[in-house]
């Protein structure tokens, strides 16, 4: 992706939910920034998506089996999302009505179900990437590689931070104390 020159005007986090006060600190306004850059890209990709006759968590799930270019079990599709949920088999069931998948029982056990995308879940797929690839490059091709590189860098630390702090939240007390300091 070469980088090209932004033609939007940027503003800061407190300027666009209009903060009268500060933040509290450099990590709560990263925070703020990343829940609202998220949801903005959310939003619009949900838009996309429902243009297409599916939601964006039924996108994610067909790409992820024309990714995989074979069976997957619903558990592995599941862990698999972008953003998971309990509902996957829901998901699953929405997208066989509509024919863009289909279940099969495994050959080794029949108890296991595979999930399967159908000729019409690929179109579905293919129809819909180029909007979404155009979009990624109206909202990301103004970035350097440098750039991106360093984005993805930062985002690969924050998740891996975020699963260790979950892994072992500190006690309440720790958390009052280090905002102290």
């Amino acid at each position: 992706m070469k980088a090209r020159r932004s033609t939007s005007t940027e503003t800061s986090i407190a300027e666009e939910i209009q903060q009268t006060r500060g933040f509290a600190s450099r990590g709560e306004e990263a925070t703020v920034a990343l829940l609202r850059t998220a949801s903005m890209l959310d939003h619009h990709l949900e838009r996309l998506a429902q243009d297409h006759g599916i939601t964006l968590q039924q996108y994610n799930v067909l790409r992820i089996l024309r990714g995989e270019g074979g069976p997957l079990p619903i558990m592995t599709i599941g862990e698999r999302l972008v953003q998971p949920t309990p509902g996957t088999s829901r998901l699953i069931t929405r997208l066989e009505k509509q024919g863009l998948i289909e279940r099969h029982h495994g050959s080794d056990d029949r108890r296991q179900v595979l999930i399967v995308i159908t000729r019409l879940g690929r179109q579905r797929v293919a129809a819909l990437t180029p909007a979404i690839e155009a979009f990624d490059e109206a909202c990301l091709g103004t970035l350097a590689e440098e750039c991106l590189q360093g984005l993805l860098t930062t985002l690969d630390r924050l998740r891996a931070n975020i699963r260790q702090f979950s892994a072992d939240p500190p006690a309440p007390a720790e958390t009052a104390r280090s905002r102290r300091r």
